[in-house]
């Protein structure tokens, strides 16, 4: 995806609804770096100037399948489907 900024950018996982975009990234440890830490902030933060939320998962999360589910459909209802 390009943003505004000029930047390309490929989310781990972009879900379309509702006529709105959510984008989820899976963390995993590398991701906990000082310099790694900085840069996905400042993606997430041009994601948002854009209107697009970002929700950042640690890859530990993906190991229990029905919290996961839970966490997804939590996720998906609060950014694609409230007002």
């Amino acid at each position: 995806m390009r943003l505004r900024a000029g930047h390309t950018w490929t989310p781990d996982i972009a879900v379309l609804g509702n006529g709105r975009v959510v984008i989820f990234e899976v963390d995993g440890p590398h991701h906990r770096r000082s310099r790694r830490h900085a840069d996905d902030r400042n993606h997430d933060l041009q994601w948002q100037r854009c209107g697009v939320p970002v929700v950042r998962l640690p890859i530990e999360d993906l190991a229990d399948h029905v919290q996961l589910v839970k966490r997804l459909r939590e996720e998906l209802l609060c950014h694609l489907w409230s007002r």
